[in-house]
């Protein structure tokens, strides 16, 4: 039995049945409304990308406290951390580094597709994040997939190289 979908009404007052909300229960933010022919001021997107900014500033909270999770090798906690920093930013500029980290607390998980999985992400958001590679290659390896290990760790060579980062650096948390 197929449900219906009600349509929106566009003429309905905000507060009643026709109005568009978030999942949240709060009206569309401007750019949303920009979307449906509505004028956006400067204002509002100065509130947009300051929201943004406290969203961010949050989801790097969450990293320092999957960095300090690993830290004590609470792995878990770690993975918990992380994971809440993509949900705030999920394609913010630090996004590549929550998801190598996220691969990082993986690996120490022993779970290693799922760390090669972050790994792929972090690599495709950021393609000379050295970290990335090198995580990359450590879930390869254990996943006897030895070929692709030796590319990702010669990529991730090459790009610490770049970066001027050291080797040694290759398994701390950023």
């Amino acid at each position: 039995m197929e449900h219906e979908i009600p349509p929106i009404d566009p003429d309905a007052d905000e507060d009643g049945p026709g109005a568009i909300t978030s999942k949240a229960g709060d009206d569309l933010s401007s750019a949303e409304g920009q979307q449906l022919g509505e004028n956006v001021t400067g204002d509002d997107a100065i509130l947009d990308l300051a929201e943004l900014e406290q969203l961010q500033e949050e989801a790097e909270r969450m990293k320092g406290l999957g960095n300090r999770h690993m830290s004590k090798q609470e792995y878990t906690r770690a993975y918990n951390a992380y994971s809440a920093a993509l949900q705030l930013s999920p394609v913010g500029p630090s996004s590549h580094v929550f998801l190598s980290n996220r691969a990082a607390s993986l690996l120490s998980l022993k779970r290693y597709s799922a760390a090669a999985v972050d790994a792929r992400r972090a690599v495709a958001l950021a393609p000379t994040f050295g970290k990335a590679h090198a995580r990359l290659g450590q879930a390869l390896y254990f996943l006897k997939q030895y070929a692709g290990a030796v590319e990702a760790y010669e990529d991730a060579l090459k790009f610490e190289e770049e970066d001027g980062q050291s080797s040694s650096s290759n398994n701390a948390v950023t």
